[in-house]
């Protein structure tokens, strides 16, 4: 993913006073390993992907029409499209058929910072269902940049349409360098660090 915080005021008031909310939509690609044989710890299932040489990455479009929003409201949900590629589970990429992504989601798991959450329903040439869930940790540490601190992918994948399908492996991806990032309008003032202390 590129190195852009993802800031600044994301309303334009225009000469008659109302509020234009401004919408931002990224492209992002990530690469890594995902292994169907370790299902309860990260770390291992990626080992054990190496070593299997059993890959997994995704290309997504993030889209959302209200950045304000998406910024301060961690219910507030962006809509993820593009293919996920598992060959493990199909030699052809999986398709998305519905997607979710939030921002700054608390979790008692990571009580000093907050996740960034992938959750889509993928769908094979031939119909099978499989549901992605996936999530990078968010610190706020001094320094902190939306996107350099959050390269980092956890993710598990079931065999159903929902996280109580029975767990089909687990797995760790990176960001790729290049992520196209689009904001709504154009004219979208200098950008500024983030925080979510409250």
């Amino acid at each position: 993913m590129a190195h852009t915080t993802l800031s600044g005021s994301s309303s334009a008031e225009p000469p008659d006073g109302s509020t234009v909310c401004v919408g931002i939509q990224f492209t992002e690609t990530m690469r890594g390993h995902f292994s169907t044989a370790v299902l309860d710890d990260y770390q291992r299932a990626d080992e054990k992907a190496r070593q299997d040489n059993s890959s997994c990455e995704f290309t997504l479009t993030v889209t959302s029409g209200d950045l304000d929003r998406m910024l301060a409201d961690p219910s507030h949900a962006a809509k993820l499209s593009g293919t996920v590629t598992v060959p493990v589970l199909d030699p052809q990429p999986l398709t998305v058929i519905r997607g979710e992504f939030n921002l700054f989601v608390r979790s008692p798991d990571y009580v000093n910072a907050r996740l960034m959450c992938y959750r889509m329903l993928l769908a094979s040439g031939s119909r099978t269902k499989f549901y992605f869930d996936g999530f990078k940790v968010a610190r706020d540490d001094p320094g902190f940049d939306l996107w350099s601190d959050t390269t980092t992918l956890y993710i598990t994948i079931f065999r159903g349409e929902d996280s109580q399908a029975p767990i089909l492996g687990r797995g760790i991806l990176q960001s790729c360098p290049r992520t196209s990032c689009i904001s709504s309008p154009p004219s979208v003032p200098p950008m500024r660090p983030i925080s979510w202390r409250a």
